[in-house]
């Protein structure tokens, strides 16, 4: 049986997924009681800690899954979310300034 924490972040990720087929207008009513920013920050966070452990790869699966849900139709939070990656996203200094760790990180991603 999986921990706890990864079955209530599939039951989460099932819920939102099915939230998500709803109007626009019915989502972005429900999406009201997701929590603040500063709860989507910690999750960001959390995730960016999680990465690379091979122990809790299922929950950072689930994490990666349930975060674009609690973004949809809430401009703070999907701004949060691009600022979150903003640094992953400039590819011309990734290109000048890459590390050796960030270059086998990009290896097994193949």
């Amino acid at each position: 049986m999986p921990p706890f924490t990864e079955q209530l972040l599939e039951v989460t990720e099932a819920v939102l997924r099915q939230a998500s087929t709803q109007s626009v207008e019915d989502y972005a009513r429900f999406s009201s009681t997701f929590g603040t920013k500063e709860d989507l920050d910690f999750l960001l966070q959390l995730s960016a800690q999680l990465a690379g452990s091979k122990t809790v790869s299922n929950i950072l699966t689930h994490l990666t899954r349930v975060i674009p849900f609690l973004t949809f139709v809430n401009n703070a939070k999907m701004d949060a979310l691009i600022e979150h990656f903003r640094d992953s996203l400039d590819f011309s200094r990734y290109d000048s300034e890459h590390s050796q760790e960030q270059v086998r990180s990009l290896d097994n991603c193949r």
